[in-house]
């Protein structure tokens, strides 16, 4: 049985441990590609071209940026940060919506 305290551990089979969870924005994957091409039916580079002139690093994430997070997360340099929600997303989250849409403020 998992338990969670309020000070960000969980209780897991080998005892207690942090949590420490990372929000992946669009990662380009196998699956957000079959999601955009086969569940949306576009055309992946089109589709995501606006999404990603909108995200202020200018790319998608890969799975090696979350793997990179999700490494130091789990080594003792991140032993002091604790019950952390971590956004990964290249910046689009801190931009304005107008902005994502292409339009001015």
């Amino acid at each position: 049985m998992m338990g969670v305290d309020p000070v960000g551990r969980a209780e897991g089979p080998g005892g207690w441990y942090e949590r420490k969870p990372g929000t992946p924005g669009f990662i380009r994957t196998d699956s957000s590609t079959y999601y955009v091409t086969e569940g949306l039916g576009l055309d992946y580079e089109r589709a995501t071209a606006r999404l990603r002139e909108a995200t202020p690093v200018r790319r998608h994430g890969t799975p090696e940026d979350v793997a990179a997070l999700v490494g130091y997360l789990a080594s003792d340099a991140a032993s002091f940060a604790t019950g952390q929600c971590i956004v990964i997303d290249g910046g689009i989250t801190i931009t304005s919506p107008m902005t994502r849409m292409g339009e001015r403020p």
